[in-house]
């Protein structure tokens, strides 16, 4: 058998204790470490949302503007004396008349009412029939045909009468106090005919985008952005980024590729959270930058807290560990104390556990198992001491048979030198029948030495009942004698007919031994014509118990002990088997399987004897 040696470790309370921190700690430190990305996540978001709140009202202003913008080109567009100068013949544009007056004052008029006038810095009316209508500080210092030679300015007569914001560009006179402006373009075409008639040209200050985040608080650090749709800075609370272009700035292609409206980007080697949000009316987008040091106190919040979670977790779940690894194994070292006493010997150690749990059952189990172990110490002792008495007696009943053995033989020559063969035969049968008797029960012999066993018992009755007793056996085949037979089981069975059965009847009684074999059986019928026995006696002769047999057989052997030996040698398909009528007959039968003694003269199945 293979050993298996285990290495000293920890005890079970240090076990427990690790294992308690152990469930605590790392539940807890998942939850902590989910709890940490999910509130870094939640406050990027919070500023995210934030702030993209803020530049949603900041577009939404712009795009108000826009709109306004757009109103006045449209105005432009519609209006009929407008209209009649871009048709006017281009020796005629230049008179000042009723109606150029009217359309004149007509646009001082719009300058004058409507908000987003005050914006623009130069206003043209350019017709294709050289109509050219101004208005607004800049716009007189201003040569048309600079205008002309820009590449927005062909652009816009491509756009089909559609409204162009060209984007940002320095101001086209270096006299006025608008270094930058933002123009916007638009074809002016007739509506019937749809023929190209000019175009009006707007320039706005960078106050048109200054206004809409007005009272709109931007934190230190915070950049703002308003570009078009080429990266070109139309405006910002920084001036030094104005007209910069970001196109190739990873901050630009990132907007691109990601659908979120907020992003976190490392800015000039500092985090920043990037929020945008694009105009679908203008294609302009505004971009906020906000330094990650306004979320950072926010995230040291979380990280503490989520520190102090695990750090309190640890302690509470330490202290819980301690306590309960401990009330745990208190009671299983108390068991092993009790153990180790009833392992020295000592089983009247006892314990009390008060408490109603599986441990408490061990200890009752363990106590149990201590008094059981002490009363089989006890009945041990007790059968051993049962056992060395029976060894003395069986020693000192073996001298008297032997003694009787060597006297009764000393008896037989002494018979047969004065002449007495009667004695000296009876003395014969009696000396072989105690050395039968003095031999091993379980002991096979064959059939033959059975019968002889019996002959001998036969001879010594017939003397003894005067000629009361006639036996008589009949075999179906001689060969059958080589069968092997249990030891002594023919013997008690002709006793049992004898004293039961033929000895309280009246006259001469007959015993028939008959020999056959039944299919793979031996059957041997032991019939006497004596008084015959009760069904009730029949049972009680075959209890295990009744040993007594006779009460008179040599050794006491019974009829019970002879059917429990051929049962626990054969099988239960084999025994005694009881027919009886009261005052008429007796068959005793004895089923055995047929086994040979080793023959060499026949064809019968052999065994070793």
């Amino acid at each position: 058998m293979k050993k298996i040696h285990l290495r000293p470790g920890l005890s079970l309370k240090d076990q427990l204790l690790i294992y308690f921190i152990l469930i605590a700690f790392i539940p807890t430190s998942i939850i902590s470490i989910y709890y940490y990305i999910t509130s870094k996540s939640a406050v990027k978001k919070s500023v995210g949302d934030s702030h993209y709140k803020i530049i949603s009202q900041i577009m939404n202003n712009i795009e108000n503007h826009v709109e306004q913008a757009n109103q006045l080109t449209d105005w432009i567009y519609v209006d009929k004396d407008i209209m009649k100068l871009l048709k006017r013949n281009p020796t005629e544009v230049d008179n000042y008349d009723q109606e150029k007056k009217q359309v004149i004052e007509s646009i001082e008029k719009q300058f004058k009412y409507l908000p987003v006038t005050s914006y623009i810095s130069s206003f043209f009316i350019l017709g294709n029939n050289s109509l050219d209508l101004r208005n607004g500080l800049d716009a007189y210092l201003i040569d048309i045909n600079d205008l002309k030679q820009e590449e927005w300015f062909r652009k816009g007569e491509q756009a089909n009468g559609k409204v162009v914001w060209g984007g940002i560009f320095k101001n086209y006179t270096n006299i006025s106090d608008n270094k930058y402006v933002i123009l916007l373009y638009r074809q002016i075409l007739d509506i019937n005919s749809g023929k190209n008639l000019g175009c009006s040209i707007l320039f706005f200050r960078q106050k048109f985008f200054e206004d809409c985040y007005k009272g709109i608080p931007l934190e230190n650090g915070e950049k703002f952005y308003l570009i078009d749709e080429e990266g070109n800075v139309l405006f910002s609370n920084q001036i030094n980024l104005v007209a910069s272009n970001i196109k190739n700035t990873e901050m630009f292609a990132k907007m691109l590729k990601d659908n979120s409206y907020f992003f976190e980007i490392d800015t000039d080697g500092k985090k920043s959270l990037i929020v945008h949000k694009i105009s679908y009316k203008t294609g302009w987008r505004i971009i906020e930058v906000v330094p990650m040091f306004q979320i950072e106190e926010q995230l040291r919040i979380v990280a503490n807290t989520t520190i102090l979670l695990i750090v309190g977790t640890m302690l509470i779940s330490g202290f819980l560990s301690f306590y309960l690894s401990g009330n745990f194994t208190r009671p299983i070292q108390i068991l092993v104390r009790q153990v180790n006493e009833i392992a020295k010997g000592n089983f009247n150690y006892s314990i009390t556990l008060n408490s109603s749990n599986e441990i408490s059952e061990l200890g009752k189990s363990i106590t149990k198992m201590a008094t059981d172990i002490q009363n089989l110490i006890h009945q041990s002792l007790r059968k051993e001491k049962e056992k060395r008495e029976v060894e003395i007696k069986m020693l000192q009943n073996q001298i008297n048979p032997h003694f009787l053995y060597n006297t009764l033989n000393s008896i037989k020559w002494m018979a047969a030198m004065q002449g007495a063969q009667g004695i000296k035969k009876m003395v014969g049968c009696l000396g072989r029948l105690l050395k039968a008797v003095l031999g091993d029960m379980n002991e096979k012999i064959t059939l033959s030495e059975e019968l002889d066993i019996l002959e001998d018992y036969i001879h010594i009755q017939k003397i003894r009942y005067k000629g009361k007793v006639n036996f008589e056996k009949k075999l179906q085949d001689e060969n059958l004698q080589r069968c092997l037979v249990p030891k002594f089981i023919l013997q008690p069975i002709v006793e049992n007919s004898i004293f039961h059965g033929i000895e309280p009847k009246n006259g001469t009684g007959n015993i028939l031994l008959s020999v056959q074999k039944d299919g793979g059986d031996l059957k041997l019928e032991i019939w006497d014509d004596g008084v015959g026995i009760s069904k009730e006696k029949i049972t009680s002769i075959l209890e295990k118990d009744n040993d007594s047999g006779s009460g008179r057989g040599i050794k006491g052997i019974g009829l019970s002990n002879i059917h429990q030996r051929i049962k626990l040698m054969y099988g239960e398909q084999y025994g005694l088997l009881f027919e009886s009528i009261e005052d008429k007959y007796t068959k005793v039968t004895v089923r055995l399987p047929v086994v040979f003694c080793e023959s060499e003269d026949d064809n019968i199945e052999n065994i070793d004897c």
